[in-house]
């Protein structure tokens, strides 16, 4: 068996993205449970970490609330963008 060739420089060592994404409930469903989760199972995990410390910073203040219902409706749109082929960037929302 031959060695594995020498990585190029900048070439990302991430685990390419699953072949069957969730499905947006899923995405959403775990979104609920953890703010930010749905958007890491979607691909997308800056924007999941963004989310997850937002709302924790401000959930006590009131609007992390609002940010962890962002992030589950943003989860679900998300995950349908994807099962339907579109192209999301990291930062898509919504």
């Amino acid at each position: 068996m031959a060695p594995p060739a020498p990585r190029q420089p900048g070439e990302s060592t991430r685990a390419p993205r699953p072949k069957q994404p969730p499905r947006p409930a899923t995405a959403a469903v775990v979104s609920a449970l953890i703010p930010g989760l749905g958007q890491v199972l979607l691909g997308q995990p800056s924007k999941g970490i963004a989310l997850l410390v937002s709302t924790l910073l401000l959930l006590f203040v009131g609007p992390g609330l609002g940010i962890w219902i962002v992030a589950v409706v943003d989860a679900y749109k998300t995950g349908q963008r994807i099962q339907r082929g579109e192209d999301v960037g990291p930062w898509h929302f919504l």
